[in-house]
């Protein structure tokens, strides 16, 4: 059979027929996504986690220092993002993508779930990562965190089972891609209005003593705004983080 015959046959099988589309309470997986054409659709937040080095040498044979930051950057987000009822959905050469476990009826604990794991990744990234890998100089992350309702399918390619993944539709984990983009010190961590409105009171406030003695709350976070789609977004960020025990 042609090459162009193999499109056509698979072609008119895709658009023969719609998916079939259902609610889900927990977070899509390439097995509960396996029956046939079926879509889940699950509101939760997704994080976005950039890290940018300095331009690499020509020699990919000579990326082994960066390739070593590469896996300890992930590593953090991995660790993190489990502790917070988090799933790793796509690893690139220098952006990790996280969807957090739903939770029917409480979209707040999701979105501080996601802040949480952003603010503390600033504070291993500063303690940790950045002291440990010092001899590769100027080096830093940026973090976005949106939340909303999205729609899953399994995406493959008959033949190939290196193919399989989960495949994300809607507007939050391309809002968390913008944030992110925005990001960088001071102000590593970027969140939509959405997920800010969600926060708890430790991750909005820092306590601070004044000369006086008085103790008082200080906002971590500042007004801004993205461009998403043609559309100015309101936003916040921080240039602050969240201590890790």
């Amino acid at each position: 059979m042609s090459v162009l015959r193999d499109i056509k046959v698979q072609t008119d099988f895709y658009a023969g027929a719609g998916f079939s589309v259902e609610s889900a309470n927990v977070a899509p997986t390439v097995e509960s996504l396996a029956r046939g054409r079926l879509a889940q659709v699950v509101e939760t937040a997704f994080l976005v986690a950039e890290l940018r080095v300095p331009a690499p040498p020509l020699d990919v044979r000579k990326l082994d220092p960066v390739l070593r930051l590469h896996r300890a950057f992930v590593a953090a987000v991995a660790r993190l993002a489990r502790a917070y009822s988090g799933h790793i959905q796509h690893i690139g050469d220098d952006r990790v993508i996280v969807a957090f476990e739903p939770t029917p009826g409480d979209i707040k604990l999701v979105a501080n779930n996601a802040a949480t794991v952003a603010l503390h990744l600033v504070y291993a990234f500063n303690t940790v990562l950045r002291p440990t890998f010092k001899h590769l100089g100027s080096f830093d992350i940026a973090v976005g965190v949106e939340r909303g309702e999205v729609l899953a399918i399994k995406g493959s390619v008959r033949g190939d089972p290196h193919s399989t993944t989960v495949v994300w539709f809607g507007h939050a984990p391309r809002v968390a891609t913008r944030l992110a983009e925005e990001g960088g010190s001071p102000y590593n961590v970027y969140v939509s209005e959405s997920i800010y409105v969600c926060l708890n009171k430790e991750l909005r406030y820092t306590n601070y003593t004044g000369f006086d003695g008085r103790s008082q709350d200080l906002s971590m976070w500042e007004s801004t705004s993205l461009v998403y789609q043609q559309t100015r977004r309101p936003a916040m960020k921080t240039r602050y983080q969240v201590k890790l025990r």
